[in-house]
């Protein structure tokens, strides 16, 4: 029986995760930081977006789900947090443009592989298949 997080938020919030499991093995998926940026504004930001810009959404959301905050709580949550490592939080990377974003990434990483001990850590890119991944688990 296995229980696992993937990406965001769970990836915010990995010493904790890991403090709280020092046995687990750590997957860092990694790519080239400078693709992080856009990969990250064109896909979970816009939802952060539609989400503060929009009544309606969050009022669908709301209805949908009943307990206290909503979505628009949870994603103004998310978009302060500052991960271990770090000089600013997820939103304020994504906020500051390519080049801050690209920063908060490689801090990240860093962090990640600075804290978890090489035999509990597999740096992982999706180019390198299914090998690696099997081996290691």
């Amino acid at each position: 029986s296995y229980v696992a997080g993937v990406d965001f938020p769970f990836s915010l919030f990995w010493s904790n995760i890991y403090a709280a499991y020092p046995d687990a093995k750590v997957i860092l998926s990694t790519r080239d930081p400078a693709t992080w940026y856009d990969s990250v504004f064109n896909s979970i930001w816009q939802f952060g977006l539609v989400i503060s810009r929009s009544w309606t959404l969050p009022l669908l959301l709301r209805m949908m789900d009943m307990r206290r905050g909503g979505a628009g709580v949870l994603e103004e949550k998310l978009d302060t947090v500052v991960p271990n490592g770090c000089q600013v939080s997820f939103g304020g990377a994504i906020e500051g443009g390519p080049e801050l974003a690209e920063q908060f990434f490689l801090d990240w990483e860093t962090a990640v592989k600075k804290a978890v001990p090489e035999e509990k850590l597999l740096v992982h890119r999706s180019s390198d298949g299914w090998e690696p991944l099997c081996t290691f688990l």
